[in-house]
C-alpha cells in the first residue's frame, strides 16, 4: 500500500467518524432541549433551548472554520509524512472516540 492511498484511507475513515460524532453531540442537544427545563433566569437560558440558536452557532462556526482553513505549505520526505500520518492518527482517532 502506498502513502498516497493510506492517507486517502485515513482522511475518509477521519470525515465519517467526525460526521458521525457531529450527528451524535446534534442529537443529544437537541434531545436535551427537549426535555423540561427546570429554574431558569435571564435571556441566556432561553436561547439555550432554542434551536435556531444552535442552527445560527453552527452555521457560524463553520463559515469561520471553512475561510480561516490554510493547509500548511510543507513538502516533507516520505518517512516524515508517515510519521507524522501515524502521530496524527495516534492523536485524533481516540481523540475522536473518547467524544462519542
Amino acid at each position: 500500500m502506498n502513502l498516497d492511498l493510506a492517507e486517502t484511507l485515513l482522511r475518509w475513515a477521519g470525515g465519517i467518524l467526525a460526521y458521525t460524532a457531529l450527528a451524535v453531540v446534534f442529537y443529544g442537544i437537541w434531545r436535551g432541549a427537549r426535555r423540561p427545563s427546570g429554574r431558569t433566569t435571564g435571556k441566556a437560558a432561553g436561547w439555550l433551548r432554542s434551536p435556531l440558536f444552535y442552527f445560527l452557532t453552527s452555521a457560524a462556526f463553520l463559515v469561520i472554520s471553512i475561510y480561516f482553513w490554510k493547509p500548511f505549505p510543507l513538502d516533507l520526505l516520505p518517512g516524515g509524512r508517515l510519521a507524522l500520518l501515524v502521530a496524527g492518527s495516534v492523536i485524533y482517532f481516540p481523540g475522536m472516540l473518547f467524544l462519542l
